[in-house]
């Protein structure tokens, strides 16, 4: 039986829910083609913060991920 599952696509400001690990991120860029990044931090070696930005695509991770979407409000 063929799959029913609808792949979304993110767009800026979506968050996206990591299934297995239960993680949420902020999309910060996306395209039509379901690529998108989002940026975490950590600390390096020496104490210092540091941004890691990562890129991903819907398409790697099917349904492991839910996007959930922002509230965007139409204004006529």
């Amino acid at each position: 039986m063929p799959s029913t599952y609808r792949l979304e696509i993110p767009r800026p400001g979506d968050i996206i829910h990591f299934v297995r690990s239960g993680r949420n991120v902020t999309v910060e860029t996306a395209d039509d083609a379901g690529n998108f990044s989002y940026t975490t931090y950590a600390l390096s070696e020496d104490g210092k913060r540091v941004c890691l930005t990562h890129e991903g695509n819907v398409k790697n991770y099917g349904q492991n991920i839910q996007i959930i979407r922002k509230f965007r409000r139409n204004h006529h």
